[in-house]
Formats: structure tokens, sequence, C-alpha cells
């Protein structure tokens, strides 16, 4: 047994390897160029994995400053969508990141240049879909 607490993990559909990675997402993965990795969680847009699985089993107290939240200083993690505001089963608010997924860096060209690098990812709850400077 392996207890991935706090860490994501990775697999071969084959079963033939399991293993624990540094980070901890909930919907969203992505790479930029560089092999870099990103996540992301239902109420945090974009994580950046900074350090290496092996290198946090060598050095526990690292554990901290693996993974770094990316956000801008001003962000408050507020939405402004079009849509109304959805019922919720639970009444929590609904105009704040809440069901984050589907992270991807855009890596192409159809969106110009002005883009290129940059995290896109959706609120699902809101049916909204923002992007945010990777680096």
């Amino acid at each position: 047994m392996v207890s991935i607490r706090g860490r994501d993990f990775r697999f071969r559909p084959d079963g033939s390897a399991f293993e624990v990675i540094t980070g901890q997402s909930q919907f969203g993965l992505a790479r930029d160029n560089w092999g870099e990795r990103f996540c992301s969680w239902n109420t945090i847009p974009l994580r950046h994995a900074l350090l290496p699985q092996s290198v946090l089993e060598a050095n526990p107290q690292l554990a901290e400053v693996s993974c770094r939240n990316i956000a801008e200083p001003t962000d408050t993690a507020e939405v402004f969508p079009l849509s109304p505001q959805p019922q919720t089963f639970n009444r929590e608010p609904t105009g704040f990141y809440n069901a984050l997924c589907g992270l991807t860096i855009f890596r192409g060209n159809a969106l110009g240049a002005d883009y290129v690098g940059d995290a896109f990812v959706c609120e699902s709850l809101r049916n909204l879909c923002s992007p945010s400077k990777a680096c």
C-alpha cells in the first residue's frame, strides 16, 4: 500500500508502475514547454510543482515549499461570469473560485502571441474560462 496523502500520483495503465509525485491537484494537470508541471485545485487555479518527490523524501522539511500557488497579488478569487448564479445544495458562495478544472498551458498560435505560455482554467460552476500568466 502506498500513501498519497498530500501528493499526486502517476501510474502505468498496464499496472506495472505506481508512484507518488510532488503536488496535490484535483481536476487539472498541465506541462509547459520546459516540462514543468502545473496543477489546479477546485479553489486554486494554478499551482507549480517545484521539487521532485525524490528531493522531498530526502528532505521532508521542504514539503511546505514543494508546490507554489500562482496568482496575481491582487487576485481576490472573485469571478464575473455572464451566466446567473446557480443554486447550490450547500449554499456555498458561487461568486468566487469554486469548481476549477481543465487546466491547460496554451502553447499554440490560434489566440495570438499575447496568450502563449498563459494558463487557462475553467470555472465549471459558473460557465467561465479564465486566462492567467503561468510564469
